[in-house]
């Protein structure tokens, strides 16, 4: 491969990161508003009961449609009868998604003994239907790394989602509002994706239909095998511990998921589709994994472990001392998302190469660790439990053997491509937590905090600066790149 195709390639991922990183912070921002609404006008209890229907419906959601995108990016073709038969078969499969999510909804209604579940559960689940019309035009956008029109959708379904939640929420709905939301943010994303696309004609068979959707289906299952392990594990939080108590682990669960999500949206957007295209042309995916990995540990660990760091100030400020009690799990989930974001490429290369069954076996690893962990964590009470969710992971850092067989990259240079700007990020939180709980301690918590962002930035630029300028850099020209 000429090193021309090789710039080539990597042009057109920085142009997709950077799309995608637009379309993640207008994401984060409308998000992060509706929580500062939902958090002061629906209490823990409610917001629990919204959190167990939308983690029911998003274990449907992932195991049926969450492999399609990436399905359609990785076919040889992407002419308009296998896009036209993909799009009815994806349609498809979201309605009857959405008919499974009403079952699962009684079924957890009876087993909680919340009657109101049912209702909310089958009302979220009318988002599985909206997600399948929008699987086969969100991975047609995809595939032509054309992440602006991401960009558009987002913009849109979010602002429907936000009107919608605050609307309702000063209105006294309650879950309702949550959840009424999230049905209009979809609904009207679906839309905008829709739109992009070619009007489907009714093409129903494709010789390459039947590969995608399998291709599909075995991702969908991998990546369910994670969902069913943390979305599982809310639900069963919320079963044995009471609405108060899921609504809390739930509130940290969200307020990670979307100010992470800045980050980690923007990695989903664009990792598959980047190892596809390279891989396509025929470039070595194991330089391309190092440093990329390097660079998203010089964006994540600074951005989840300064986090968790200022967690306890972040919570009091703005969301009020009501969600106090979510501090401890908000803190150990952003630990955790550190260990998976500098892992998502494992995954991508996984998927292109086919490899979808060994992520399978590695994720029914974690699975099964998550049940143990939560069964034996019981008697020991709520603490206890919120830290068993850190069992989520075995999959996630198991799965690296495998990893290691299929490419030829080890242990030690996956370790090695993001520990450096971990362990700076180390420092950072020490740093931060001693003033925190020191010459802090009894500064108005505006005033703490900004000295405690302030100074964690200090100190992790200065670190990477003096002792790894040449990785500040490349990620300066990757984001710079034209």
């Amino acid at each position: 491969m000429t090193q021309a195709a090789h710039a080539s390639i990597v042009t057109r991922i920085a142009r997709s990161v950077r799309w995608a990183f637009l379309e993640s912070v207008l994401s984060a921002v409308a998000s992060l508003g509706t929580m500062l609404v939902l958090a002061r006008f629906v209490g823990p209890a409610e917001f629990g009961r919204a959190g167990i229907a939308v983690a029911v419906s998003v274990i449907v959601q992932v195991a049926l449609l969450g492999g399609m995108p990436n399905a359609l990016v990785r076919t040889p073709s992407g002419h308009t009868r296998l896009t036209d038969a993909a799009f009815w078969a994806m349609t498809a499969i979201g309605l009857a998604g959405t008919g499974l999510t009403c079952v699962a909804g009684l079924i957890t209604a009876y087993g909680i003994g919340d009657p109101r579940l049912g209702a909310l559960i089958a009302v979220q689940g009318i988002t599985t239907l909206a997600l399948g019309v929008a699987a086969a035009p969100t991975g047609l956008l995809l595939r032509k790394m054309r992440t602006r029109a991401l960009v558009n959708r987002t913009a849109l379904s979010k602002l429907a989602g936000l009107a919608v939640s605050v609307a309702l929420a000063l209105t006294g709905f309650g879950a309702w509002a949550v959840v009424l939301g999230n049905v209009a943010a979809q609904g009207v994303g679906a839309a905008q994706l829709l739109a992009t696309m070619r009007r489907p004609r009714l093409h129903l068979r494709d010789p390459l239909l039947g590969e995608a959707l399998k291709v599909g289906l075995m991702s969908g299952v991998q990546q369910s095998l994670g969902t069913v392990a943390m979305r599982g594990f809310i639900v069963a939080f919320g079963a044995v511990y009471g609405a108060h108590a899921v609504g809390l682990f739930n509130f940290a669960s969200r307020l990670v998921e979307e100010s992470g999500g800045l980050v980690i949206s923007t990695l989903r957007r664009v990792t598959v589709t980047s190892f596809a295209a390279a891989k396509r042309q025929g470039l070595d995916l194991r330089p391309l994994f190092v440093r990329g990995t390097n660079v998203i540990a010089y964006v994540t660990a600074p951005l989840f472990l300064g986090g968790a760091a200022v967690a306890h100030d972040v919570v009091r400020l703005f969301f009020g001392e009501q969600w106090l009690g979510a501090v401890p799990a908000l803190q150990l989930m952003l630990v955790m998302w550190v260990l998976r974001s500098t892992r998502m490429l494992v995954n991508a290369i996984m998927i292109v190469d086919g490899q979808q069954r060994a992520l399978v076996i590695f994720g029914i690893g974690g699975l099964v660790a998550t049940a143990a962990a939560f069964a034996l964590s019981l008697p020991f009470g709520v603490e206890w439990t919120t830290m068993a969710y850190a069992a989520t992971l075995v999959g996630t850092i198991f799965g690296g053997a495998a990893f290691a067989r299929a490419t030829g990259i080890g242990a030690r240079m996956q370790v090695s491509a993001g520990l450096v700007p971990i362990l700076f990020a180390g420092v950072m939180w020490a740093a931060v937590t001693a003033l925190r709980l020191g010459p802090l301690a009894d500064v108005p918590v505006a005033v703490r905090l900004t000295v405690e962002v302030g100074v964690g930035a200090i100190i992790f630029g200065g670190l990477a600066l003096a002792f790894d300028r040449a990785a500040v850099e490349r990620v300066q020209r990757l984001l710079l790149k034209r």
